[in-house]
């Protein structure tokens, strides 16, 4: 029996063209590792896809600019928020570790996901299943995919804080030290911007707010890779 697919994949070549297709978990999961493997950026997003990015070198003489071959995958059931109870769910199912847990089944006649003494409830499980979150082959029950992605961009949500900007510049007499004049009294400008994430354990302190947008992408591509590694070191 084939698998479902469960990804639409659209390519978008650096010449600025574009294809589109569709493929299975299995086929995004190996696309996503060879990605991580190459070195590619790869960036969950919270609909439980995810976006990769391989950056071609322009020339050192300028006559061919830097470019991007860029491949999205979009999950046909889109995650949407994964509650607590729902992750709870997920970590009988086998969330951890981050391996498959083939002891997780659906029951066709209760509709209840059962994995060892513990049991889902029907409509727990048709939530699970109508949102993509878990994958059932046969009577076995799976996290999917697009469940981990969800939830690592759910747990790493960035933000930038606004630079301060124009501040009034007194030296120690208080009178004005040298900076630009403005319409009430000397100021200098400052255009730092913090990055921050939602995991509490990253932020970083950039030169402005585009810089900082670019470390918190950074993070998150961080994130996923790890994640991803971890996937295929399991599977492994």
């Amino acid at each position: 029996m084939n698998a479902p697919i469960a990804f639409r994949e659209t390519v978008t070549s650096a010449d600025g063209s574009t294809e589109e297709g569709t493929c299975t978990e299995a086929q995004a999961s190996r696309l996503l590792a060879t990605a991580v493997r190459r070195g590619y950026t790869v960036e969950a997003t919270r609909n439980g896809g995810a976006v990769i990015v391989r950056t071609i070198p322009g020339t050192a003489d300028h006559w061919t600019p830097t470019r991007r071959h860029t491949v999205t995958l979009e999950p046909l059931a889109e995650a949407g928020k994964v509650t607590d109870t729902m992750r709870s769910d997920l970590v009988i199912i086998g969330l951890w570790p981050a391996g498959r847990n083939l002891a997780a089944r659906l029951n066709a006649g209760t509709g209840r996901i059962d994995a060892g003494l513990n049991s889902i409830p029907r409509g727990a499980a048709k939530r699970l299943i109508e949102r993509g979150l878990v994958t059932v082959t046969g009577d076995a029950v799976t996290v999917s995919l697009s469940a981990r992605l969800a939830m690592l961009a759910q747990d790493h949500r960035t933000e930038t804080s606004e630079p301060p900007g124009y501040y009034n510049s007194l030296g120690a007499d208080g009178r004005p030290e040298p900076g630009l004049w403005t319409r009430k009294r000397f100021a200098r400008h400052d255009s730092t911007s913090v990055a921050s994430c939602s995991c509490r354990g990253w932020s970083y302190p950039a030169e402005d707010r585009e810089d900082a947008r670019r470390r918190a992408h950074g993070h998150r591509q961080e994130a996923t890779a790890a994640m991803l590694r971890a996937l295929g070191s399991v599977a492994a």
